[in-house]
C-alpha cells in the first residue's frame, strides 16, 4: 500500500507560539492518520517542522503495525527537514 504524508510546522515569530500538523492519506486519497498539536508560546519554526515528522513517524509505526506492507512518501515545505 502507498501512502502519502503531510506534514508543516509553523511559529508566529521565531521564536513564537508554534504548531505542529500531520495528515496521512492512502492511495485513494482517504485520511487513514491526522495529527494537530500546540507546541507552546515559545518554539522556533524549525522545532515545530520536526515535531510534526515526529508525530508523523510515530503515526507510521502504527500503521505498519497494521498493514502488510507500506510505502510512504513524505512531503514537506521545510528544506531543513527535506534534507
Amino acid at each position: 500500500m502507498k501512502i502519502t504524508v503531510n506534514i508543516d510546522g509553523g511559529s508566529r515569530g521565531n521564536p513564537g507560539p508554534s504548531a505542529a500538523a500531520m495528515v496521512i492519506t492512502d492511495e485513494e486519497g482517504q485520511i487513514m492518520a491526522t495529527k494537530s498539536k500546540f507546541l507552546g508560546p515559545s518554539f522556533t519554526n524549525n522545532f515545530a517542522e520536526w515535531s510534526a515528522l515526529e508525530g508523523a513517524v510515530n503515526a507510521l509505526v502504527y500503521l505498519a503495525g497494521e498493514h502488510e506492507s507500506l510505502t510512504a512518501e513524505v512531503l514537506a515545505d521545510s528544506e531543513l527537514v527535506v534534507r
